[in-house]
């Protein structure tokens, strides 16, 4: 099976970039994979236990993000049905 990957910073060119990969990936037949980048910022006076927390809270905060920014994307294009 073929896989496309597009990848997003949540602007509006990347949900038109988005679009585009979902309309590939179905005339395709194919996987697709979108790609969020981040980076996760350590202070240096912070302790290993309070960086863990924060990142954990970070990186979850940044799925919902991306989960609510693609199921907007499908619910324009009518698309129901997408697994995360």
């Amino acid at each position: 099976m073929e896989t496309i990957i597009v990848t997003t910073d949540q602007s509006v060119n990347s949900k038109s970039a988005i679009r585009f990969a979902i309309n590939m990936a179905r005339t395709r037949k194919a996987k697709l994979v979108v790609l969020n980048v981040y980076h996760v910022f350590r202070p240096s006076m912070w302790s290993e236990n309070a960086y863990q927390v924060y990142k954990y809270s970070f990186v979850n905060q940044i799925r919902k993000e991306i989960t609510v920014f693609i199921k907007k994307i499908l619910s324009a294009l009518s698309f129901s049905e997408m697994s995360f």
